[in-house]
């Protein structure tokens, strides 16, 4: 089987012996541990950078990319996020069709990823500055338009 992980997790063996880069019901864990990297090397929550690549003419739907900065290149992660959110990948272009108007579908998109990778919610929280504690996990990832 081939290696198809990418090159800052190829020959980590701590992340290899844990995740089947070929297995689609590896993405969840591969994409936390891709989080997880971009987080640190960030020191900040992890960052998903969304490019809009096309909206239908009726506007009710768009047609998105999405990617993480590791080592300061960009990485290519939409495969991933239409397999765990379950959305079509469209081969022609290479995104996700994500459908609805009348809130930013960019947020809500990675939002719905970070309710999916972190079920349990995020139990270490911070407080903001009037005191709120947010466990929603779909806050813990953070994301830019490009």
């Amino acid at each position: 089987m081939t290696n198809n992980a990418p090159a800052d997790y190829a020959n980590t063996d701590e992340q290899s012996a844990h995740v089947d880069w070929n297995d689609a019901e590896s993405y969840p864990t591969m994409l936390r541990n891709l989080l997880t990297a971009n987080a640190e090397q960030a020191n900040d929550k992890p960052t998903i950078y969304v490019v809009q690549r096309h909206v239908t003419a009726s506007g009710m739907s768009r047609d998105l990319s999405l990617y993480i900065v590791m080592n300061n290149e960009p990485r290519d992660i939409t495969h991933m996020v239409a397999e765990v959110l379950g959305y079509r990948l469209n081969h022609l272009n290479y995104t996700i069709r994500v459908q609805g108007t009348g809130m930013d579908m960019h947020f809500h998109t990675v939002y719905q990823l970070g309710r999916k990778l972190y079920p349990n919610g995020n139990p270490a929280a911070d407080r903001d500055a009037s005191g709120y504690t947010s466990h929603d996990a779909g806050y813990m990832i953070q994301h830019r338009t490009i």
